[in-house]
């Protein structure tokens, strides 16, 4: 299973120079591009704060590396493409987000149950934002001990 956490960049300055109604509209913006992209019926997206959702996703193939980062480049891209539902330009090119990916393998060894889940792919999301971001920051499984 894969859990990816993404965060609407400067959330707070978009919040301070636009009203209400711009502001649900990058949301929505921004949730309608990602929602654009899931591929099964197991997959969900649900947002957790005004500018945090997260993704979960479980299928095998999502424990790969590799493909959990092309995912992660294809959340990017729809929300560069469709994160603006006004279509303005200018506005639109600076709704970006950065994520934060954690996979595991419910039966494994490397999955040390739902909060550590939730705080590795945490801890990968304050990475990706303190790179400066519009990046994603990802591991296959994460090896950090958590209390419990």
């Amino acid at each position: 299973m894969s859990l990816f956490i993404i965060e609407i960049d400067n959330f707070q300055s978009f919040s301070k120079t636009n009203d209400n109604a711009e502001i649900n509209n990058i949301i929505l913006g921004v949730a309608n591009a990602l929602n654009s992209i899931l591929r099964r019926e197991s997959d969900f997206l649900a947002q957790t704060s005004d500018s945090h959702c997260l993704m979960f996703l479980v299928n095998e193939m999502d424990y790969k590396y590799k493909q959990a980062t092309l995912f992660a480049e294809k959340l990017h891209q729809a929300i560069a493409n469709h994160g603006n539902p006004q279509q303005d330009a200018v506005t639109s090119s600076l709704v970006t987000a950065s994520i934060g990916h954690v996979s595991c393998i419910p039966e494994s060894h490397n999955c040390k149950g739902p909060q550590a889940f939730i705080n590795a792919a945490q801890k990968h999301l304050k990475k990706a934002v303190k790179a400066g971001g519009n990046y994603s920051r990802t591991s296959l499984k994460f090896k950090h001990k958590y209390s419990e």
